[in-house]
């Protein structure tokens, strides 16, 4: 009895054999390429629909991996912002604690015609592969762009406003 990967390779090298005798793998008959042009017809609404499924199964998984892995990186930086203590999961965000982060060569890969950002749920992966390192730290979205605009977050001065 053949395994199934004896029988993948036997069906792959019978359709490689007809792909190359220019005969339709589905319905036999000479065509000069992979499908003739009635059994196209015929499986292009299934491919269609197949294809769909199959775009958004991945984009449904993407999604649950991204969100899995934001969990894990914000639990191991302690689920709370590092200046002024939210814990609202929404609103934090990781920061780069030596505001080096447009610099940081682990936040970018090389694209085809230039660096290209690392975000989103990616960024947690990385974090995650990288072993979580120490210049990262979790702050909410307002402290962190305080921090970006300002350089320091109204939260770190300790002096009191005059409101």
């Amino acid at each position: 009895m053949q395994s199934r990967e004896e029988k993948k390779a036997a069906k792959n090298a019978w359709l490689k054999k007809r792909r190359a005798a220019g005969i339709c793998t589905q319905c036999g008959i000479q065509c000069g390429k992979g499908l003739c042009e009635n059994c196209k017809v015929k499986a292009r609404p299934y491919f269609k629909t197949s294809n769909a499924k199959r775009h958004d199964a991945r984009l449904e998984w993407g999604r649950t991996k991204a969100q899995k892995d934001k969990i894990i990186v914000f639990t191991h930086y302690g689920n709370r912002c590092m200046c002024c203590g939210e814990t609202t999961f929404e609103f934090l965000t990781i920061d780069h604690s030596e505001r080096n982060g447009s610099l940081d060569p682990r936040c970018h890969y090389q694209g085809p015609k230039k660096r290209v950002r690392i975000t989103g749920g990616r960024w947690y992966a990385v974090i995650i592969k990288l072993g979580f390192p120490s210049d990262l730290r979790l702050l909410c979205w307002n402290c962190n762009h305080a921090e970006h605009i300002y350089k320091v977050c109204p939260h770190a001065s300790k002096e009191p406003s005059d409101g």
